[in-house]
């Protein structure tokens, strides 16, 4: 699911109308700025499956599961969010719609430890 999306997607900035700020960028580089090397054992501990970040914009980074679940997670490691599937976490993230999407608190046993 990784790889596809990438692929295709790959250096795409989103910015939705009306919005200002940073847009969201498909855009491994960019996604990856937001963890260092002590961070990557983490991620597949929030669910239960390996993560590939994908994209980013000003809240976080967007990263994407085998499954094809995307996990928005918050910049803080404090929570994420998990969406269904990749279409579906960029229009939340680009129109803001307030949705089914349950926000999880991350433990701070769960999180990398410059984040306890």
């Amino acid at each position: 699911a990784a790889r596809a999306l990438i692929e295709e997607l790959a250096g795409l900035e989103c910015v939705a109308p009306g919005r200002t700020g940073s847009p969201l960028e498909i855009d491994v580089d960019r996604a990856l700025f937001w963890f260092g090397p002590d961070d990557v054992p983490f991620l597949a501990g929030l669910v239960g499956e390996p993560l590939v970040p994908f994209a980013a914009d000003a809240d976080g980074p967007l990263l994407i599961a085998p499954s094809g679940v995307v996990i928005a997670l918050d910049g803080e490691w404090t929570s994420y969010t998990r969406y269904a599937n990749a279409p579906d976490a960029l229009e939340q993230r680009l129109f803001r719609r307030n949705g089914r999407h349950a926000i999880t608190k991350i433990a701070a046993a769960r999180r990398p430890p410059e984040y306890r």
